[in-house]
């Protein structure tokens, strides 16, 4: 019965609330969450950092047989990563890590709400979209994981999007960009390569659905 208040009432809120607003609200609770919570790197997310900081010493060990890399080499893309990343801004901490991981939360939002548009347009969805979207704490917890899976997911969500887009309007430049995004987000984690094989499939169906359609057409 809550629940049914909760879902009934608070979109009439929400609906006045800027996706951009919700999605920044969540960036900044992904960042108070990691601070809050002072969660240490353990198990992989430590080997990685710690590789990385290796790489940045010139040390590659760590890839030579034995080696941790040479048993998950998967994680050699993961490792650059965070090797770029303390390049840029330093080691002293991983808070900045905390940062990213939140900014791609806060994108992975948004282009789930455009997603929800772009597949439905409606005012009803779009209202429920935001409500969902505000509502979407799982994110901010997992800020405080450095091991890709929030920047992965984020571009598996925008080639998502420019997927659909291809598929509403039909522009090559969308697929493209929806191809490059797919290619970024399973070089960062190799658990995405779920996402290519749907990917290919949903292509196959769609130019399958077309070619039947050009048969009909030219049928009659």
């Amino acid at each position: 019965m809550f629940f049914i208040v909760i879902t009934k009432l608070l979109p009439r809120y929400v609906r006045k609330v800027n996706i951009y607003l919700i999605a920044f609200i969540h960036f900044l609770l992904g960042i108070f969450w990691a601070l809050f919570s002072k969660a240490p790197c353990r198990a992989d997310q430590l080997m990685v950092t710690e590789i990385a900081k290796q790489f940045l010493n010139g040390d590659f060990s760590t890839l030579n047989p034995g080696g941790y890399l040479c048993h998950h080499p998967m994680q050699l893309s993961i490792v650059y990563y965070a090797k770029w990343i303390y390049e840029f801004f330093g080691i002293q901490d991983n808070v900045i890590f905390f940062v990213l991981n939140s900014l791609y939360s806060m994108i992975t939002l948004i282009f789930v709400y455009k997603i929800g548009i772009l597949i439905f347009d409606k005012e009803k969805v779009e209202n429920n979209l935001k409500f969902f979207i505000f509502g979407f704490f799982i994110l901010d917890i997992l800020s405080i994981f450095i091991y890709g899976n929030l920047l992965g997911l984020a571009c598996a969500v925008v080639s998502l999007y420019y997927l659909f887009k291809y598929y509403k309007f039909n522009k090559k430049i969308n697929l493209l960009v929806s191809v490059i995004f797919m290619i970024f987000s399973m070089s960062i984690k190799s658990n995405f390569l779920v996402y290519y094989i749907g990917f290919a499939i949903s292509l196959i169906i769609y130019g399958l659905k077309n070619k039947c359609k050009l048969i009909i057409l030219k049928c009659y």
